[in-house]
């Protein structure tokens, strides 16, 4: 770490010098792009700075070092979790220069021409696709064929559920009270694919990715709700919990990025898991209903759709407090790739281990600074356990 460099740019700060002293901590960067000292300045220069469409090259200048700052420290093998505060604050600026001045970007030009009413109930359908694990899929189903009644005085749920077993998904899906997709299995994403491109045909205000093996409370709902409302374009959970029906075991993962290890996937940092993603019909319409078109894979289905979500959009992954607002025409969207947490926001996002898993239990517990262990017993976990039967596997 320069000391000299930083206590000229903290000069440059105090004297108001903005461009000067954002210019410096670039500079920094490009000689040591992890250094976090260096970043915190470049976030306080851009903060007092007011960006237009004129500072294009500060504004890549800024991306680059945002991306190399992450990529720097995975290479070094250090974790991300802990600065990714700094990452989101600094997407929030990049995206709100590349969006909010850019008027010429298609995605703008998109939203400014639509002129959607908003449903007088809100509508939310949700995406699921099943195979075998008949058991686990019935209590699936009957769990939410149960929220969706407590929810009907403000909410109108649907469940669209793609399958690969004939008569036998479709009953199970009827039972269920879904509408059914008959698809081959293989691969996934042509599979899940399918059920997106079936959507368009329907009339709804968002759009909620959820395994047949994914539970959310009730109150997640509530924070839908919230989003929808506010023109989120896209939102997600970054952390998850995890119930193993063999062992009976319950575990919180925090998310991507906790250790430098490789598995911990560090790159990944600000990603939401798939599980309760969220997709406003307005997104959905500009990408033409295509999230996984092309691709050919059983796995990694999470990582193919944020990829082509940023290449459409030029979105970046943001915390919910730093996402850009972009208004017009008495209309308002956040936009970016919008991270929350189930922890944080005190909901619950289970995802059930029993026996076909596209990934295993092994790969989010392979380190104690993963996750840590959860008593199912706890008041905040017994309603919803107790609802879905597991315990009793």
């Amino acid at each position: 770490m320069d000391i000299v460099a930083i206590q000229k740019i903290e000069k440059l700060l105090a004297c108001q010098d903005f461009t000067s002293a954002l210019q410096a901590a670039l500079s920094g960067l490009q000689q040591n792009s992890s250094c976090t000292v260096h970043f915190i300045l470049m976030l306080r220069a851009l903060n007092k700075i007011g960006l237009n469409t004129s500072d294009l090259e500060i504004t890549s200048a800024v991306k680059k070092a945002a991306e190399n700052f992450i990529q720097a420290r995975v290479d070094k093998g250090l974790e991300n979790f802990t600065v990714w505060s700094l990452a989101s604050m600094a997407h929030s600026k990049i995206m709100d220069l590349e969006h909010k001045h850019a008027e010429h970007r298609p995605l703008i030009d998109f939203l400014k021409k639509k002129t959607t009413l908003p449903n007088k109930k809100t509508k939310i359908i949700m995406l699921t696709c099943i195979w075998q694990r008949h058991d686990l899929t019935r209590i699936f189903f009957n769990y939410y064929k149960e929220l969706k009644q407590q929810l009907s005085s403000n909410l109108d749920l649907q469940i669209i559920a793609v399958g690969s077993e004939g008569e036998i998904s479709k009953t199970l899906c009827e039972q269920g009270d879904a509408i059914y997709i008959e698809h081959p299995n293989e691969p996934l994403t042509a599979k899940w694919q399918a059920g997106i491109s079936a959507l368009e045909s329907y009339d709804f205000d968002a759009l909620v990715i959820m395994g047949s093996d994914d539970f959310i409370s009730k109150d997640v709902f509530d924070i839908y709700l919230e989003k929808i409302k506010n023109n989120s374009l896209f939102f997600g959970f970054q952390d998850l919990y995890i119930y193993d029906t063999k062992q009976k075991n319950l575990i919180y993962w925090y998310g991507y990025g906790v250790t430098g290890d490789k598995k911990s996937q560090p790159q990944r940092i600000g990603e939401s898991i798939g599980l309760g993603r969220m997709l406003h019909r307005d997104l959905l319409e500009y990408l033409d209903f295509d999230l996984w078109k092309g691709f050919h894979a059983n796995k990694s289905l999470d990582n193919m759709m944020k990829k082509r979500v940023i290449q459409k959009t030029a979105f970046l992954p943001v915390k919910e407090e730093d996402a850009p607002r972009l208004t017009f025409d008495n209309k308002s969207y956040s936009l970016g790739l919008i991270l929350s947490s189930f922890k944080e926001t005190s909901s619950l996002g289970v995802d059930v281990k029993h026996t076909i898993n596209v990934t295993s239990l092994d790969s989010y517990c392979f380190s104690k600074e993963n996750y840590i262990p959860v008593d199912v017993k706890t008041s905040h976990f017994t309603d919803l356990f107790n609802r879905i039967k597991l315990l009793d596997t």
